[in-house]
């Protein structure tokens, strides 16, 4: 797996609701790496606040210089990152809906429903 790859699911949990558990894994294993090295010390705290692809390219390059260096921290990051996958196709994966209904007076109404019935198959 490329460090930009691992970067971007990273900043992806940062922008999805409901991937606490993923996302502080993963960026806990990202921080521990670079405890010590400011500059990318404080590249993690920027794409924390706001991930930019151009923010996780800075990162990038001392991702892959330590994922050259130690294949257990490699294996640690794949796993915590398909758990992060797991974690936010769970949350993506409803049986509800959500429908936008409009008033004649122009206002905006939500309703939220279940879907339920058969399939049918032809």
């Amino acid at each position: 797996m490329e460090a930009i790859t691992i970067l971007s699911w990273a900043g992806e949990a940062l922008v999805q609701s409901g991937t606490v558990a993923g996302a502080t894994r993963l960026w806990n294993l990202l921080r521990d790496r670079f405890r010590g090295n400011p500059a990318i010390e404080a590249t993690l705290t920027e794409i924390e606040a706001e991930p930019t692809p151009e923010r996780l390219q800075q990162v990038a390059p001392a991702l892959q210089a330590e994922m050259s260096r130690d294949r257990a921290f490699v294996e640690a990051l794949v796993q915590a990152v398909e758990e992060l996958q797991q974690e936010i196709a769970a949350t993506k994966s409803s049986d509800s809906i959500a429908i936008d209904a409009r008033s004649y007076d122009s206002s905006t109404q939500k309703v939220v429903g279940k879907i339920e019935g058969d399939v049918i198959s032809f």
